[in-house]
C-alpha cells in the first residue's frame, strides 16, 4: 500500500466506476423489459372493390390512434411505407381503405413503394403506447390471392414451428367473429 492516498483514490474510483455500471446495467433492464405495448385488438387486410389494400380494426380493449404499414429491415429497424392517424381513438372497430382512407383520417404517409417480393406488417398504434393492435405479416402476392370477401390476419397462430406467424384466411364476419376469441 501506498501512503500518498493513491490507493484509496484508486478504490474510490474503482467503486465509482462499478457503480455507474451498474447504474447503466439496471437503466438497460428496466427500460427494455417494458418495451412491449399491449395488444388491444387485431387487424385483417383484404381488397376493395378497386383490388386495393383496406384495413378492418377490431379492438377487444383499449384502442388505437392510427396505422402503420411498415417494412422490417432487419436488426431491429424498419422502414414506414404507409401511416394514418384516426380522427380520435378507434376503440371498437374501423375499415380503412389505405389508398383513400376516410376523409376525417390523416395521411401522415401515403401507401406507395410497395415492392411484391417483401413481406410488409400492419400495425395499430397509440400515441401514448397504452395499447396496439397486431395486423398480419403480407406480401402483395398474399393479398392478390383472396377472393372477393376474404381477409387474411393474424390469429395468433405460429405454425408448426412455432417461430412464424401464419396468418388465417377467412371472410370479413368470421374475422369480426373470431378476433376477440383467446
Amino acid at each position: 500500500m501506498r501512503q500518498d492516498g493513491l490507493v484509496q483514490s484508486d478504490t474510490i474510483t474503482n467503486r465509482l466506476s462499478r457503480l455507474a455500471g451498474a447504474v447503466v446495467f439496471v437503466t438497460a433492464v428496466t427500460a427494455t423489459a417494458g418495451c412491449t405495448v399491449p395488444s388491444g385488438g387485431a387487424i385483417a387486410l383484404g381488397l376493395d372493390t378497386g383490388s386495393q389494400p383496406i384495413a378492418y380494426v377490431q379492438m377487444c380493449e383499449g384502442g388505437i390512434d392510427g396505422l402503420t404499414v411498415y417494412e422490417d429491415t432487419g436488426h431491429g429497424t424498419s422502414r414506414t411505407m404507409g401511416e394514418w392517424d384516426a380522427p380520435r381513438r378507434v376503440g371498437t372497430s374501423a375499415t380503412v381503405p389505405l389508398a383513400a382512407p376516410p376523409a376525417d383520417w390523416t395521411v401522415e404517409r401515403p401507401l406507395t413503394g410497395l415492392d411484391p417480393a417483401t413481406s410488409y406488417h400492419v400495425y395499430g398504434w397509440t400515441n401514448d403506447n397504452s395499447g396496439s393492435a397486431n395486423g398480419p405479416d403480407f406480401t402483395l402476392d398474399d393479398l392478390a390471392a383472396l377472393e372477393p370477401g376474404q381477409v387474411t390476419w393474424w390469429n395468433g397462430d405460429w405454425g408448426t414451428d412455432g417461430n412464424h406467424p401464419t396468418n388465417a384466411v377467412t371472410t370479413l364476419a368470421e374475422f369480426q367473429d373470431q378476433a376477440c376469441d383467446d
